[in-house]
């Protein structure tokens, strides 16, 4: 026969089997689908993260990038995204001064970029070659890249990184010795900036017309837009650091006040270090060593630019080279070291030539004009000043004056339309905040008469409910004084009741002491005579005696007393023996006589005892009651 109960547990079995099986195909499911939301959306997180610590570790941004890399290159990713991290790559390096690891990132992110059409990845690939090959001193090629960068902004039309581009290439102008059209795409910036109201963007902006006017000797103006950029700068940023950087190059060549020179320098150089941007630290380490030079610590300063020039040639900074030459001439002029000072000197000049650089062309060609004067070798030092007056172009120095005067005109006339749409607008703000008032006050008016009208309303109600209320109390107050009524009359029934029940309670105790006094008269009479009687007499006489004692002891009358005393004194016996156990009956009897105030012979009467006996017991109670000789037993007993 086939078992049932095992066929339907093999059924049971293969059913939970396959509710298990499914159960874990969707949980793998719902994993799987979970782990791919997560592995999506890693890489543009790893990327923000990257992009997060430029300003603040570059180690750190450098380790976000890595992985962001490596994530792209594991899963064969061409997207925006894959770019990013190519490109954000490549932005902390550059800041790490590691120009040529920095430049292979941003080529790859410029080709992926390519490859998949994404503007904002060209545009942003050109604008980091750009500023790259201008660190690498290949302005020409940072130019091209630059121009491609304003080329694809324009097209997507994205102002605020238009104006990045601008400034990028007006720095470039303005280091190869073409201050015009440096102004140019300056100006260009500054409207954008202007226009989209980006502080960030200003703040570059007044940084390099200040150091544009700098390079014109026009402290003046150059400090003020110094001032403006520091007022928009965050103190922890790069271009906080630039800033103060420039504001020491003012207090050292314009004022003379080298400590606040120096004060600034190190400032900056601490904010470079703590971002970790290289060559920072070194223009900081160039300027500290120009000033302790000036300040005649010529050893220190010796060593400082050294230390510049050696970071200098490790990054391949080749502008910042040809300046570190320059000032390396001028210590080896101060410390009349002329064999050397030639030789740095013609360095710096033929480095400056190569790449354009106006100011250090015409810096070396004065100082070895001075050189060659102080060696009295005339003729040369004839030839370097003719050379130096002809650079010094006059006319082209009026036309960027004037260049610069026009965008000041351009850029205070926007500040001051600036200040009038802000002017209306504050207009506004006070016109709407003045209606704004008018309806509060409206308001409050409004919901001050409701609160009023509800006020005199609730009051209204108040007063009727304080009415009855008092009404309500008149009546309790009638209810109270006919209740205290009923209760003096009860409590004058009560007092009668006890003192009727005290009166019976007396009456009883005297007519039970009576009782036995004349039976006690009566038994000793029959004592006395039963001797003198006949012998057939005496039985009866004895009979006669028998009946008094056992009317005299009877319970009866003494529960019949202790009932109406009970009454008179609720739970006296109860009180008593609860507070002293120890005592018997009889001494709750003495208790009871001593209570009612009754002496020893009443007492002794009362119990057909002898006062003796009356005594004896007394004098034992108090034992019990744990009371003293002296004090009185009856007092002791009221109290209880």
């Amino acid at each position: 026969m086939i078992n049932k109960n095992r066929i339907v547990k093999k059924v049971n079995f293969i059913t939970t089997a396959m509710l298990f099986t499914l159960l874990f195909f969707l949980v793998c499911k719902t994993s799987l689908a979970a782990t791919d939301n997560q592995q999506k959306n890693l890489l543009p997180k790893l990327n923000e993260k990257a992009r997060a610590f430029w300003d603040i570790s570059l180690d750190s941004a450098s380790y976000y990038s890595s992985r962001a890399i490596s994530y792209s290159e594991k899963h064969y990713l061409q997207s925006e995204q894959s770019a990013k991290a190519y490109l954000y790559m490549a932005v902390a390096l550059f800041y790490q001064s590691k120009y040529d690891s920095a430049a292979y990132y941003a080529m790859r992110g410029l080709e992926i970029s390519d490859t998949i059409h994404s503007k904002w990845g060209e545009g942003f690939a050109n604008n980091l070659l750009c500023v790259l090959e201008r660190r690498r001193a290949n302005y020409q090629k940072a130019i091209d890249f630059g121009l491609k960068t304003v080329k694809i902004r324009e097209q997507l039309n994205d102002t605020f990184n238009l104006a990045g581009a601008y400034q990028n290439l007006a720095n470039i102008y303005s280091m190869t010795g073409k201050p015009l059209l440096a102004i140019e795409y300056l100006s260009k910036s500054l409207e954008l900036y202007l226009a989209t109201r980006d502080t960030a963007g200003l703040r570059l902006v007044h940084g390099n017309i200040g150091n544009l006017y700098l390079d014109l000797k026009d402290k003046e103006k150059g400090e003020e837009h110094i001032l403006r950029a520091l007022a928009l700068d965050n103190k922890q940023e790069l271009n906080y650091a630039d800033n103060i950087l420039s504001l020491g190059t003012i207090y050292l060549e314009f004022d003379n006040e080298y400590d606040s020179a120096l004060k600034m320098f190190y400032e900056a150089q601490k904010i470079y270090q703590s971002i970790g941007i290289e060559d920072g630290v070194a223009t900081a380490d160039e300027n500290i060593g120009v000033a302790l030079l000036k300040m005649g610590n010529n050893q220190e300063a010796f060593r400082k630019l050294k230390k510049a020039e050696s970071m200098f040639m490790i990054i391949g900074d080749s502008g910042q080279i040809a300046n570190v030459s320059l000032s390396l001439g001028k210590y080896y002029l101060k410390v009349s070291d002329f064999d050397s000072a030639t030789l740095l000197l013609n360095k710096a000049l033929r480095m400056g030539q190569k790449f354009k650089q106006s100011n250090v062309v015409n810096e070396s060609l004065h100082l070895l004009y001075r050189l060659y004067k102080r060696k009295n070798n005339l003729g040369k030092a004839l030839a370097y000043f003719e050379k130096y007056t002809a650079f010094q172009d006059s006319i082209e120095k009026v036309l960027i004056s004037s260049r610069l005067s026009n965008m000041e005109v351009k850029y205070q006339n926007v500040q001051k339309e600036r200040q009038i749409e802000l002017l209306k607008h504050e207009k506004e703000k006070i016109q709407w905040r003045e209606s704004r008032l008018l309806f509060l006050l409206f308001t409050v008016i409004g919901i001050v008469l409701f609160v009023g009208w509800i006020l005199f309303l609730k009051r209204k109600k108040e007063r009727q409910i304080s009415k009855q209320q008092e009404k309500i109390l008149i009546q309790k107050r009638q209810l109270a004084e006919s209740e205290l009524k009923t209760k003096r009359i009860k409590q004058k029934e009560m007092e009668q009741e006890i003192e009727f029940k005290s009166k019976q309670l007396s009456t009883h105790a005297l007519n039970m002491v009576q009782k036995n006094r004349v039976l006690g008269e009566v038994k000793q009479h029959l004592e006395e005579i039963s001797g003198k009687v006949k012998p057939e007499f005496r039985a009866n006489l004895k009979k006669i005696d028998l009946l008094l004692a056992r009317n005299m002891k009877t319970d009866k009358e003494w529960n019949l007393f202790k009932m109406y005393f009970e009454q008179v004194n609720k739970n006296f016996f109860q009180n008593l023996f609860a507070r002293y156990p120890k005592l018997n009956t009889n001494d709750l009897r003495h208790c009871a006589l001593i209570n009612l105030n009754l002496n020893v012979k009443e007492a002794a009467s009362l119990l057909n005892v002898s006062p003796h006996t009356v005594k004896s017991a007394r004098y034992r109670l108090k034992k019990k009651l744990g009371m003293k000789p002296g004090d009185s037993l009856g007092d002791f007993i009221r109290r209880v």
